[in-house]
């Protein structure tokens, strides 16, 4: 996926605020420690900037519009253009000068029709969505046993002959954490898991949703394909579905599995960086850039990911 860069280029006043502001806090925290005293501009300045922020932003304002205007906005597709069609109207109501798009091309996949069930040993259906970038099953679906794994390093040490012509589940659940450090425990499965199954003669791949919910909302996002690997269907089952896979391997049964996926990649598409500036009046060459991604994924309206990110950028500019 593509990033959009809308561009800022801020008089030296301002760049001088925004330092203030962060060297007001050692400044403050040093007249606590040792009594040096502070300025009489510095700290009205820090008064002025922190009254500013309680009065509250446009921020949510930009969020709304963004997702309740546009919506998915997936690389290529019509909401794609629709955003930056927003971005232009947006930047040049918000005031930024020479507000343009730069044309680029993009990769341009697009989900399709999806499906799962569980056909033995209980059939159930399941809620899954198909990993950002995978190929997709053959017309009719596929068909397969299915294994379990609990993690990546698990599948990368299994014997090749446990997966030839399966379907691997890897069933690695996300623990909450503070830091996001149990995202990053999680995560790889998604991205390299697909090549991993690949290796090992597995014909496609399941993986438990990375995130900490329990509702049957399955989570997308990236997967990356080895060169010279081949590319396997991949998809995320929701937190409760993959219990429900879990809990029927345990039983000793075999468990067959149908996925079908109607992902595929179209041709790269036009799409366009949005760009707006601030002149500086002082110093117009020097440039401070902030950014964020106008894109998101296509199972929500990409209020997180990243609208809230482009309202903090405009916010901050």
């Amino acid at each position: 996926m593509r990033t959009f860069l809308p561009a800022s280029r801020r008089p030296l006043t301002l760049s001088l605020l925004f330092l203030l502001s962060t060297s007001t806090a050692v400044c403050l925290g040093q007249a606590a420690s040792s009594e040096v005293p502070v300025p009489a501009e510095v700290r009205s300045q820090a008064e002025a900037l922190q009254r500013s922020a309680l009065e509250g932003t446009r921020a949510y304002d930009v969020v709304r519009s963004l997702t309740v205007e546009v919506g998915p906005r997936l690389a290529g597709s019509p909401g794609d253009k629709a955003a930056v069609e927003w971005g232009l109207r947006t930047l040049k109501e918000l005031g930024f000068s020479n507000v343009r798009a730069e044309k680029v091309t993009v990769p341009h996949w697009e989900r399709g029709e999806e499906s799962g069930a569980i056909l033995a040993p209980y059939p159930q259906p399941v809620v899954l969505a198909a990993l950002g970038g995978s190929v997709g099953t053959p017309e009719g679906g596929l068909e397969a046993e299915v294994i379990e794994v609990p993690s990546l390093d698990a599948l990368s040490a299994l014997d090749p002959a446990r997966a030839q012509g399966k379907i691997v589940f890897i069933s690695t659940r996300m623990e909450r954490t503070k830091d996001g450090s149990g995202y990053g425990r999680a995560v790889g499965m998604r991205g390299r898991g697909p090549s991993a199954a690949a290796k090992l003669g597995a014909v496609a791949l399941l993986i438990r949703s990375v995130g900490t919910d329990n509702y049957r909302t399955p989570h997308t996002g990236a997967t990356r394909y080895e060169e010279g690997v081949a590319k396997i269907p991949a998809a995320a089952l929701s937190n409760p579905d993959a219990d429900l896979l879990s809990a029927q391997i345990a039983t000793g049964k075999p468990v067959r599995f149908r996925l079908r996926l109607g992902a595929r990649y179209l041709p790269d598409a036009e799409s366009a960086n949005v760009i707006g500036e601030i002149p500086g009046r002082e110093k117009p060459e020097e440039i401070v850039l902030l950014g964020c991604h106008l894109d998101s994924w296509d199972l929500g309206t990409g209020a997180v990911d990243d609208a809230a990110g482009c309202a903090i950028m405009m916010e901050a500019a």
